[in-house]
Parts: structure tokens; sequence; C-alpha cells
């Protein structure tokens, strides 16, 4: 992690004052029984060290309290060593409790210090789309996801993030006809470009010759000749589509 980062994330939590260690209490035995709050509340009494941030990152997050999650394991990264075998476990929490709050440059930034597993690769591909690093979130996909991630998904959330239309093309052109459909209409909801309509409409007018729903396949086309001002290619396909059931 970028030193800057780290030493920002560190000055935020001085001011936590950390009282002498107190009875300790079974952290692990807590955690098993679902006493996250406990653990919480006995570690108020206790001094600040990696211990209390790990115990401390994993009951938050148990609890779904994403936003002090993400403060604590963020503090955990800076305050523990290199060779701690926890920073994994709480890297990842780092990375999901950062998307659900919406710090999606933050979940990309950590992947390159975390070792990722399936579903922490899932949640830094999420915040990838969201930001539009298109090429991140297609490597994880590749790397990660392809057997876990439906295509289709894929291909719809690629369109929704607002990755380039060439990109989201490329990516649905190994979907069924019909599904293909589906990730046009999402696209369409977007503003795009003249450049962007002719190359969907070069793309989508290969569907004519499929099984996919003629009334869709035809509609899809007049919509797409019609923002590009090819008005009698668009009443052609309209009236074509009009006639399909």
């Amino acid at each position: 992690m970028r030193r800057p980062l780290v030493l920002v994330w560190l000055a935020s939590f001085f001011f936590i004052c950390a009282s002498p260690l107190g009875a300790a209490r079974n952290s692990d035995e807590l955690f098993a029984s679902g006493s996250y709050r406990q653990i919480i509340y006995d570690n108020r009494t206790k001094a600040i060290d990696s211990d209390r941030l790990y115990w401390d990152a994993k009951a938050y997050d148990a609890l779904g309290q994403s936003e002090s999650a993400c403060d604590i394991a963020m503090l955990f990264l800076a305050w523990s060593k290199g060779d701690d075998e926890r920073r994994t476990e709480i890297g990842r929490i780092a990375i999901r409790s950062a998307r659900l709050t919406g710090d999606d440059a933050l979940a990309v930034d950590l992947c390159d210090e975390v070792e990722l597993d399936p579903q922490s690769a899932l949640d830094v591909w999420q915040s990838a789309l969201r930001i539009g690093q298109t090429d991140l979130a297609q490597d994880i996909y590749k790397t990660w996801l392809k057997d876990l991630v439906d295509g289709k998904d894929y291909a719809l959330k690629m369109a929704e993030s607002g990755a380039d239309v060439a990109s989201v093309l490329d990516v649905m052109g190994s979907l069924e006809p019909t599904d293909q459909l589906d990730v046009y209409d999402r696209l369409m909801q977007r503003s795009l470009s003249h450049e962007e309509l002719s190359l969907m409409l070069a793309e989508a007018e290969k569907l004519e010759d499929s099984d996919a729903p003629k009334r869709r396949v035809y509609h899809l086309l007049a919509d797409l000749a019609e923002q590009i001002n090819q008005r009698v290619l668009a009443r052609r396909w309209r009236a074509l589509g009009d006639q399909e059931p």
C-alpha cells in the first residue's frame, strides 16, 4: 500500500485512548458463538495492538457495520507486520467493506496488496466496473470468475458500468442471441455517440439470421438506425418487426 495512505489511516486512529490490558476473554469462543458485540465491548479495556484490531475488524464485519470494519481493517493492515498470516483475511474484509461503503477506488487499490479468493475477486470486479476500470475487471473475470459469474450477468454489468461499447460487444459475442438482445437493451439506456451506435448496428445486424425473436431484433435495428439518421432503414426494419408476432 502506498505510504501516504497508510499514514492517513494511522493518523485517523491515534486519538483512541488505550487502557491497560484488562482481564482477557477468549475472542475465539466469543466469535464462534456469535457474540460479536461482546468482543467489541471487551476490547475497549485492551491496549491497541494487532490482536485487538484483528478481532474488532472481524466483529464489525460480522455485524454488517461496514464503515467501522473498513476503518479498523485498514488500521490493522497499517499496524501489523508483513508476515502476519491474518493480513490476508483482514485484507479481504477491507476490500469487501470498501465496496459496500462505496469506496470502490480503495477496493481496487487493495487488490494489489491482498491475496484474493473468489469472493474478494468478485468484490474487486464489481468495484472496478463501477469506476470504469474495465481492463482490470476483465482480467479478474478471466482469472477468477469465469466459472462463477454468468456471461450474461457479466455483460449486463459491463453495460451498466459505462464500459466502452466495443468491450461490451466483445464480451457478449459468445452469448445466446436472446441474451445479446437483453444486453443491447441495457446499452440503449445509455447516452451513446454516433460512432458507438453505428458499431452496435453493424453487430446487431448479425442477429437477423439468428433464432432470436424477430420482432425484437427488427425493432432494435430500427431504433439504432433512427438514432443515426438512417430513416429509410429504420422504417424498413420497423415494418418488418411489426409483421412479426
